[in-house]
Parts: C-alpha cells; sequence; structure tokens
C-alpha cells in the first residue's frame, strides 16, 4: 500500500507543475504607440511565468522615461512604462534671401522655404526632419531674372539693358516707323516673364467718315491717322442712333462703328409683356415692332383661365404721347364643378386639366374623366391599369411628357439634362407595371467629359 500512495503523491505532483506551467502563461505583450516590440519576440504569442521581453523606441524618437523591458507575472504582464518622444532636428539652418516656414521641428515635420520677393528656390524647397537630423542641402534663393527682351520691326528699346533683365524691370519701346500698338513698357514680373506681349508698330489709317443726314462737329478733315477721332450731330428732324464720337483703332476701323441718323418718333414701341402671369400676347403681334397712333394690341388668358368680359383685352397705342394704355385685362381660373359620383372616388379636384379616377368592378382596374377647358368633364375613360404618381425622380434627368396619365406598358422616357450624358448601360426610360407603380428607374446620368 506505501508504494501505491508514493506513485500517487508522484502523479499529482507532476500534474500540478504541468498545470501551473500551463495556467502561468502570458499572451503577446501590450503595445503602445511610438514603441516598438524586439524582433525576437514578435513571432511569439506565449510566454511562460517569469518571462522578460525588451521594447525599443520607433526611429525618429528617443527614450525620455520607464524602462525598456516588461516581466510575465503567472498571467500578467508588468506595466510598459517605457516613454518615446520624437527626435528634435533643430534649426534647418539659415536661408539667404529667404526664410524657413515650420511645421515644426521634430521627427516628420517639413521646413519649407519662401524667398523674399524678387528671388525663387533654386531646386527643391524643403527639407524634412528625419532619424538622423535635416535631410538635404539648405535651399538657395536666386534673383529672379527674365530673358533678354525681344527686338520689334520697325521699333527699337529706348533703354537697352546690359546684362540680366531683373526683377521690376522696366524695358520701354518706341516706333521708328509707324505708330506703337500694345504697351510701351514691360516689366520683369516675379515669375521670371514680362507684364505683356512686346508691342508692334504698324502704319495705321482709317477711311473718311460720312454721316447721312447728319455732319461732322469735330475731327474734320479727309486723313485720319490712329486715335483721330471725330464727332457727328444729326440734321433737324432726326435723331442720332450711336455713339456721338468715333475713334481710329489699331484694325484701321471706327471704334465704335459709326452711327445713323434716324428720322424722328413717330410710332409706338413693341407692346409691353402683361405684368399678370396669367395673361398672354396673342401671337399675332409678337414679331410686330412698329404700330401707329390707334393701333391696338389684344392679349389672351392661359390656359386654364378664362377672359373676364367686363374688362378690357387689349392696349392702345395713344396718339398723345405715343405710349400704351395700361392694360385691364382679367384672367379667372376655369373651375369644373363636383363631377357625378359613380363609386368611390380617390380625389375630387376642379381645376383645368385634373383628373378624378372611379374604381372599376374588375379588380385593380379605374377609369378617370378630365376637367377640360370648357369647365366640364370629359367622359370617362375605358377601365384599365393606370399608373397615376409622376414617374420616379432621376438624378441630372427630366422625363420626356406628352400626356398626364398613363396605362399598363407605357414607358416614360428620359433625357439627361445639359452637361450629362447617359450611361448606355442603364435603360433611359420607366414602364407603368400591372400593379399601377412605375419600375425602378436604372439611367445614370454623368457629368459629359
Amino acid at each position: 500500500m506505501s508504494g501505491c500512495k508514493m506513485i500517487n503523491t508522484a502523479v499529482f505532483l507532476v500534474y500540478y507543475l504541468f498545470v501551473e506551467n500551463v495556467l502561468g502563461q502570458c499572451d503577446s505583450p501590450p503595445s503602445k504607440p511610438n514603441v516598438l516590440l524586439k524582433a525576437a519576440y514578435v513571432k511569439q504569442y506565449e510566454f511562460p511565468n517569469g518571462a522578460k521581453v525588451v521594447y525599443s523606441c520607433e526611429p525618429g524618437y528617443q527614450r525620455t522615461a520607464g524602462r525598456p523591458w516588461i516581466t510575465c507575472h503567472k498571467t500578467v504582464w508588468s506595466e510598459l512604462t517605457l516613454e518615446c518622444e520624437a527626435k528634435s532636428c533643430g534649426s534647418p539652418g539659415e536661408v539667404l534671401n529667404g526664410h524657413f516656414v515650420y511645421e515644426g521641428t521634430q521627427f516628420g515635420d517639413k521646413a519649407s522655404v519662401v524667398c523674399h520677393e524678387g528671388y525663387q528656390v533654386a531646386g527643391r524647397d524643403y527639407r524634412m526632419c528625419l532619424d538622423r537630423g535635416w535631410d538635404g542641402q539648405v535651399p538657395l534663393c536666386e534673383a529672379v531674372k527674365c530673358p533678354d527682351p525681344p527686338e520689334i520691326v520697325d521699333g527699337e528699346i529706348r533703354n537697352q539693358l546690359s546684362g540680366n533683365v531683373q526683377y521690376n524691370a522696366v524695358v520701354i519701346y518706341q516706333c521708328t516707323k509707324g505708330f506703337l500698338i500694345g504697351s510701351r513698357e514691360l516689366v520683369c514680373t516675379l515669375h521670371g516673364n514680362y507684364s505683356s506681349p512686346p508691342p508692334q508698330c504698324k502704319e495705321i489709317s482709317c477711311l473718311n467718315p460720312t454721316l447721312p443726314n447728319g455732319r461732322k462737329t469735330a475731327g474734320f478733315g479727309s486723313d485720319y491717322k490712329y486715335k483721330d477721332f471725330v464727332s457727328f450731330a444729326c440734321n433737324e428732324g432726326f435723331e442720332l442712333l450711336g455713339e456721338n464720337t468715333v475713334t481710329c483703332e489699331e484694325n484701321s476701323e471706327w471704334h465704335p462703328k459709326i452711327p445713323t441718323c434716324i428720322p424722328l418718333k413717330r410710332m409706338c414701341d413693341a407692346p409691353p409683356p402683361p405684368t399678370k402671369k396669367t395673361a398672354t400676347l396673342k401671337p399675332g403681334y409678337i414679331a410686330k415692332s412698329e404700330y401707329r397712333p390707334g393701333d391696338r394690341v389684344y392679349y389672351d388668358c392661359k390656359h386654364g383661365f378664362r377672359k373676364d368680359l367686363s374688362k378690357r383685352d387689349y392696349i392702345e397705342c395713344s396718339r398723345k404721347d405715343l405710349t400704351w394704355t395700361p392694360l385691364r385685362l382679367r384672367c379667372i381660373r376655369v373651375l369644373c364643378k363636383r363631377p357625378p359620383e359613380i363609386k368611390r372616388t380617390d380625389k375630387i379636384r376642379g381645376h383645368v386639366g385634373d383628373l378624378v379616377f372611379y374604381n372599376c368592378s374588375q379588380k385593380q382596374l379605374s377609369k378617370y374623366m378630365q376637367c377640360e377647358d370648357s369647365g366640364e368633364w370629359s367622359n370617362p375613360s375605358e377601365c384599365n391599369v393606370w399608373c397615376r404618381k409622376h414617374p420616379p425622380a432621376v438624378l441630372n434627368a427630366k422625363p420626356q411628357m406628352t400626356k398626364k396619365v398613363f396605362h399598363k406598358e407605357d414607358r416614360v422616357h428620359y433625357e439627361c439634362e445639359p452637361g450629362y450624358t447617359r450611361d448606355i448601360s442603364t435603360l433611359a426610360y420607366v414602364t407603368c407595371s400591372q400593379d399601377s407603380r412605375w419600375t425602378r428607374p436604372t439611367l445614370v446620368c454623368s457629368p459629359t467629359g
């Protein structure tokens, strides 16, 4: 019996040690910003009791506090106290004729160069703070220079500059023949180019202007050169249409155009548009622009409205001052009376164009009547499946409809709005289905180009 006890005790001790070892393990070590676990421990997922792992700071960071290791105690890691802060690169240097603009001076920060006015960066215009300090060299700010100013035909540079043309230098041109067209002075800009194209020297002359039923009041003569001007006035009984003074310009044309003298006004102008949104000018008067005193212009009411016959529906060209008399037209909305009720109605409205639907004896079928211009309801339609709602909206597209009500299998096509193009893999229409609903639109209109 004593032998059996010894064997059992040994077995229990081995088991205890095994369980203690397994249950005392730690999982993967914890992580922390800017801190890296040493490579030797990265792929290990279980650590025995008493195990120790070591950390280091990420590249560009340095240790400022705490221990770089932790220890597994049974199943729990000791606290990771290592603190790492970004390294400082200090000053990136001094820029001659410029200065740095900093994001900061720590690892990962950028310092960009801004040159003084009249200077530009030669090469890369920034430095980066890296693990070992600022990269590259201190950028250079070189003086802005413009190329030699171009020569012009029949002209010369009055202040010929020697050597390089630097920022803000002014080049002055003059003509040896003809007239100078364009800017006489060119300035070397911050971008290393000139403020405008070089001028031209041209011979410019304009024809002698004449004004039928009028006369010159200034600029007399027959030979006119660049920038010469002429002023005009009309004879008695005529009025000037256009500007009274014109100038000879570089294209050898008068600007603005030579005016004309027209007879003094003897008619009314085109009739004004109606001030009321419900009225409209009759088609026969739209294109006509002149009317004699006493002429009348008539107006109509828009669709869905009728004239109040007690009010005047025209305006007249006044003989006194050649102006139009006020429009007195009054337009009254046409309403249909309450429609006859056959069965249950879905809705009752009475404006022109409104629809009233009635249920039919067959399931899902209905018929409708429409309010007409006469103020009466139309005869009932046939019984059918009708899509009563407006076709669904499609982004950047509009439905093309010629009627207000649609029956089963009817289609409504869409067109993409200007500036948008249809995706040809999508359908450009929706269909009225058996359940009185529109099929779901698939059209896609994307910006053109």
